[in-house]
């Protein structure tokens, strides 16, 4: 299958407006970070962004000018006035001359031809490990540079991490044996992922990752926490195919005639529904997974189809407290 266009339609024009608010999110949250910060040593006042397929900074589109991710980083920079360095990559020949002229006028950005697989060994600037700012991945198929991602991480852990990719480039490739798209994510040295609501048939989303515990989600594109009930309904989308989800919530061997239960309350005393209850505590070494506290139940994030049974993954261990807030319910 031809990976290499799937990036170029309707969608570009909505997946740039995105970006263009995620990456004003950021800048903000960053230079209000700099700014406490500013009178310690260590503390350097450059917002640093790196863009690894940067393409040709603009396109035309079914008749239309688009501006790619480095100019919409660029004329967002200029137009704030912010103190920055940054860095766009593009291997292809023709991308890199249109790029170079497209972006001439930007005086902070410096345009690199090479693979970015080997960008990291290019001394671009004095960026050390108490550096903040962006790094942006954007193929146009699933080729996300991941060793490239893996080694930026390592070496500035104070930066976050953007990927926009399609989930369905991913689960159609893992077919063939290869990795999948969270199994790679679970690689990089990110302790928080934030995901975006996917577009179209190619499931095209975002993906942020950072080690700062205090990112909101961004409702505005549809950013949400990973770990949070919506941000797991999502993952769960992006990561498996509509029959893989059939299956995890019904699975075939439940679905006779003869149901192992008849309530809810017998349901919760199954040994079936116990060992997996059992499984969950021992994941959580008995604590809370809301507030670490002493756990005392489970919450189910879904419940399972009546006459099944639940998976580990789908619920959390939990203190009473949390589980009414969670209902909305009186302690």
């Amino acid at each position: 299958m031809d990976y290499d266009n799937i990036g170029r339609s309707d969608y570009t024009f909505t997946k740039q407006e995105h970006f263009s608010k995620i990456l004003r999110m950021h800048i903000n949250i960053t230079k209000a970070v700099l700014n406490k910060h500013k009178n310690e040593c260590w503390c350097k006042d450059i917002y640093n962004y790196f863009d690894l397929n940067a393409g040709a900074g603009i396109y035309n589109i079914q008749g239309k000018q688009v501006k790619g991710s480095p100019i919409i980083f660029a004329e967002t920079a200029a137009g704030i006035d912010l103190k920055c360095n940054a860095v766009f990559v593009e291997r292809d020949e023709e991308s890199y001359r249109d790029l170079f002229y497209n972006s001439r006028n930007y005086k902070f950005a410096k345009v690199v031809k090479c693979d970015n697989n080997n960008i990291i060994d290019y001394q671009l600037f004095n960026c050390g490990k108490y550096s903040y700012g962006l790094i942006y991945s954007d193929p146009n198929n699933h080729e996300i540079p991941f060793d490239t991602l893996t080694k930026f991480c390592l070496n500035y852990p104070r930066m976050e991490i953007l990927i926009h990719v399609s989930a369905t480039c991913f689960k159609r490739v893992a077919q063939h044996g290869y990795s999948g798209l969270f199994d790679q994510l679970s690689g990089l040295n990110k302790k928080y992922w934030f995901v975006r609501e996917p577009a179209n048939t190619w499931q095209w989303t975002f993906l942020f990752g950072t080690n700062w515990n205090s990112f909101k989600d961004y409702h505005d594109v549809g950013l949400y926490n990973a770990n949070s009930e919506k941000g797991q309904t999502i993952i769960e989308r992006l990561s498996k195919t509509k029959s893989e989800i059939k299956e995890y919530y019904q699975p075939s061997f439940f679905l006779s005639d003869e149901k192992p239960y008849n309530s809810y309350s017998e349901y919760l005393k199954h040994p079936e529904f116990l060992k997996i209850r059992a499984k969950v505590m021992e994941r959580s070494a008995g604590n809370c997974e809301k507030c670490s506290n002493k756990a005392t139940e489970v919450h189910h994030l879904k419940y399972p189809p009546w006459g099944t049974f639940d998976v580990p993954e789908n619920m959390i261990a939990i203190c009473h407290k949390c589980h009414c807030l969670i209902h909305r319910k009186e302690n």
